[in-house]
C-alpha cells in the first residue's frame, strides 16, 4: 500500500461562522497546507464546488454555510483569480440555493459569477470506467476547490468531499446513475471516487461547524460539532472526518472502497495531522443515519424529474432569471 506519510490533513476548532472566529479559523487551516496562494495564481479560472443540495436556510445545516463560500471566494478575489461559484442541485438552481442562504447579491458584488454546473461532456472515468456526463465548467477550470458539508447521509452514510463531487454529474444524469450503480454500495462508491478523481480539487475544505446527524443528507438535524478539516487529498479529508464520529472506515462504503483500491489517503494511520489536536473532538455520540436503498426505482426518477421541471416553472413565472457568470 502507499505510504502517506506526505499527505496532509489540516484541523483547526472553529465554534461559530462569527467573522471574528471563522477568519482566524480559515487563515491557520489553509497556512497549515501551505496558504490558499500556494494553489491559485492571478488569472486563473477558479471553481469554487460548495454542497448546494437544495435550497434550506443555513440553520438547517443542509448546505455549506455562506460564511465560508464568501470568505474563500473573498480569498480568491484578492488573489486575482476569476471565481465562480457552481453546482448542480438536487432541487433549484445554484442561484436559488444561495439566495436562501442569503449570500448571492454579495458574491455578486465581489465579482463571482454564479451559474449551474451543466453542459455535460461524456467522461470515463477511474475505477468503474463508467462513461459519465460531467459538467464542462468542472473539467475546464484551472482549478477547483471543493467545499463540502460535514453531514450523514441515509445511502452513503456519510457525505463529505467525495459525495461532494458527485454534484459535477450534470442534471437528472445523477439519479440515473443511482440506477445504474445503486444496486450495490461499494460499485456506488467506486463510481464516486472515479468522478472525484477525474475532478481533481486542488483543496477540499469540509464545513464541520455545524454538521448534520441523523437522516441527512436533508432531513437530519443539525449540531455544532465545532471544526474545519481540509487537504489537497479528498480522500484523506473524509477518512479524517469519519474518524471524528467514531466510524469505522470499513463501516463507510466511500472509505471502504477506498482502502480496497489502495488510494493514497485512505489509510487512516499514515495521514500527517495538523493544526489543532483532534482528541477532544472526536464524538462517540453522533447519530447515524437510517438507511436507504441507494438505488431510485424508474417511478421515483420520473417523480424527480417532474418536481424539478415544476420547480423550474415556478421561478419562470416570477421572471426570475438566472446569471451564468
Amino acid at each position: 500500500m502507499a505510504h502517506d506519510d506526505d499527505i496532509l490533513v489540516s484541523l483547526v476548532a472553529c465554534d461559530t461562522y462569527a467573522n471574528e472566529t471563522l477568519t482566524p479559523a480559515l487563515d491557520q487551516l489553509l497556512h497549515h497546507l501551505g496558504g490558499l496562494a500556494t494553489f491559485v495564481s492571478a488569472g486563473e479560472r477558479v471553481l469554487i464546488k460548495p454542497n448546494l443540495v437544495v435550497a434550506k436556510e443555513r440553520s438547517t445545516a443542509t448546505q455549506t454555510d455562506p460564511a465560508i463560500i464568501y470568505a474563500i471566494a473573498e480569498r480568491l478575489i484578492a488573489l486575482g483569480a476569476h471565481v465562480t461559484v457552481a453546482d448542480s442541485p438536487a432541487f433549484g438552481t445554484t442561484k436559488s440555493c444561495l439566495k436562501k442562504l442569503g449570500i448571492e447579491e454579495d458574491l455578486l458584488t465581489l465579482g463571482v459569477a454564479i451559474c449551474d454546473l451543466k453542459n455535460a461532456i461524456k467522461t470515463k472515468v477511474s475505477f468503474s470506467n463508467d462513461v459519465v456526463g460531467l459538467s464542462a465548467l468542472a473539467l475546464q477550470a484551472d482549478k477547483v476547490i471543493n467545499l463540502a458539508k460535514f453531514k450523514s447521509h441515509q445511502q452513503m452514510v456519510m457525505t463529505l468531499g467525495v459525495k461532494n463531487l458527485f454534484g459535477c454529474v450534470v442534471g437528472k444524469e445523477k439519479p440515473i446513475w443511482h440506477y445504474r450503480r445503486g444496486k450495490v454500495a461499494a460499485d456506488f462508491a467506486i463510481l464516486l471516487l472515479g468522478i472525484s478523481e477525474k475532478i481533481a480539487p486542488v483543496l477540499t475544505i469540509v464545513d464541520g461547524v455545524m454538521a448534520m446527524e441523523g437522516n441527512g443528507p436533508t432531513s437530519g438535524n443539525q449540531r455544532h460539532f465545532g471544526v474545519l478539516v481540509a487537504s489537497t487529498n479528498t480522500v484523506a479529508v473524509d477518512a479524517v472526518c469519519c474518524k471524528l464520529v467514531s466510524r469505522s472506515l470499513a463501516s463507510v462504503p466511500i472509505s471502504a472502497c477506498a482502502q480496497k483500491l489502495q488510494l493514497p489517503g485512505a489509510n487512516f494511520d499514515t495521514l500527517t495531522l495538523v493544526g489543532d489536536d483532534i482528541t477532544s473532538q472526536i464524538v462517540s455520540d453522533f447519530v447515524h443515519p437510517d438507511m436507504m436503498p441507494i438505488r431510485f426505482s424508474p417511478t421515483k426518477i420520473i417523480r424527480s424529474a417532474i418536481k424539478q421541471f415544476m420547480l423550474n416553472r415556478k421561478r419562470e413565472s416570477k421572471n426570475i432569471s438566472i446569471y451564468n457568470g
